[in-house]
């Protein structure tokens, strides 16, 4: 329905969500307000025509006064004739006269409102009665005079005359009033025919306009609200493929469109930042593994000079030990085999004097404090010697247990 209007270079805020609605509101305000004119207007041709039933059914009631009234006079006159009695004469005659009083009344309030034929026909009433007035003002006196028969002859002459005009009066009178009510009666039964009829009418496009135009809104704003939601679940999922349709509309929901089409560009931007930033840091790792790679190896091939280096100097520290240790061993052991001779000389020496020393004991007993003293002195030397002889095997021992301390050095 609104798809013309953008091939009218409208303005902008004319297309927009907002504007329809409103346009719909204001639509049906102004639907609304024809009908509440068509329910005033015709409201006020009804209250006219009730106002003209009114004043018919008021006139009808008054000309009904009157008739009751002329009734009365009637009565009261036509029988002052045949009375005789003068204060009964007096009393009909004052009746008349607040009759006719009140006739005259009434057919003043009846001028006031009343069409230009009822004026005529309050006219020939108000003659009639005056006419009727005149005929009983002589019946009166005649009958005072007590000539009923020249008073009878007024009753049946000007009197009845009268009395038939303001007959045909009254009936008139009342055919009119029925008349203005019947017409008015029947223009409040139109108008309110036609009150019904526009009422129904503009109330039937106003719904119809209203249905029409708020489905056409309701769907095509759902239809496309629909597509953004389709549209930005799937861009929530990862999906960047997605066509952002109604990006060209130049209302609420085509701006809500292009901010989503721009949210796709920044998440494609994004994406592509991201994916560069992955590669960067794929490169960056492949080249920190280079690096290691080179790094582990460098350290193992100066781990490789290194244990080479220290297995050529352990080589020769376990050369120059054993070296060390053979020359040690072999002085220690020219030592001790020198020291062990010497002990064992000594030793040979210490027994040859004892035996010496016991030969001469025997042979000489009287040198036997000096030999004894001798015998002391061997002893001594043999002590001497033995504590030699175990002194250099100590030596021995201590020379064995470094060299096993060298050999197991040298292992390690």
């Amino acid at each position: 329905m609104f798809k013309f209007l953008r091939f009218l270079k409208l303005p902008k805020w004319m297309l927009r969500i907002s504007f329809k609605l409103y346009f719909l509101v204001g639509l049906s305000s102004a639907l609304l307000g024809a009908i509440m004119w068509i329910a005033v207007t015709g409201s006020e041709s009804m209250s006219m025509a009730a106002h003209h039933i009114h004043k018919a059914s008021a006139g009808v009631e008054r000309a009904g006064r009157i008739e009751v009234q002329f009734e009365q006079i009637r009565g009261l006159v036509t029988r002052t004739p045949g009375e005789m009695d003068l204060k009964n004469q007096k009393r009909y005659q004052a009746g008349y006269q607040a009759a006719l009083k009140s006739v005259r009344q009434v057919l003043a309030e009846q001028r006031k409102n009343a069409s230009v034929i009822e004026k005529v026909t309050l006219d020939g009433l108000d003659a009639a009665f005056t006419k009727l007035e005149g005929a009983s003002k002589k019946i009166f006196e005649f009958a005072y005079q007590f000539a009923a028969e020249q008073a009878n002859a007024v009753v049946n002459g000007a009197f009845a005359e009268a009395e038939g005009e303001i007959q045909m009066g009254i009936d008139s009178l009342v055919e009119a009033q029925k008349a203005q009510a019947k017409t008015s009666v029947e223009a409040m039964n139109a108008a309110q025919d036609d009150m019904i009829m526009w009422i129904q009418t503009a109330g039937g496009i106003a719904i119809a306009a209203g249905l029409f135009i708020g489905i056409f809104l309701a769907l095509s704003i759902s239809r496309r609200v629909g597509r953004l939601n389709t549209t930005m679940r799937t861009l929530a999922e990862g999906d960047t493929s997605v066509e952002v349709t109604g990006t060209e509309k130049r209302d609420e929901l085509g701006e809500m469109a292009g901010t989503v089409e721009v949210f796709k560009t920044n998440m494609i931007e994004n994406t592509r930042l991201q994916e560069e930033q992955r590669e960067a840091e794929r490169q960056a790792a492949e080249a920190e593994r280079q690096r290691e790679e080179e790094r582990r190896a460098a350290e193992a091939k100066a781990e490789e000079e290194r244990r080479a280096q220290e297995e050529k100097a352990t080589a020769e520290r376990r050369q120059a030990m054993l070296d060390l240790a053979d020359s040690f061993e072999s002085q220690v052991m020219g030592v001790v085999t020198q020291v062990s001779g010497s002990a064992e000389q000594l030793q040979s020496n210490a027994k040859v004097m004892s035996d010496a020393s016991e030969t001469a004991s025997q042979q000489a007993g009287t040198v036997a404090a000096a030999s004894e003293q001798a015998t002391n002195n061997v002893q001594t030397v043999a002590s001497a010697a033995e504590e030699l002889s175990a002194s250099i095997n100590e030596i021995g021992e201590q020379v064995s247990q470094s060299t096993r301390i060298a050999q197991k050095a040298v292992d390690e």
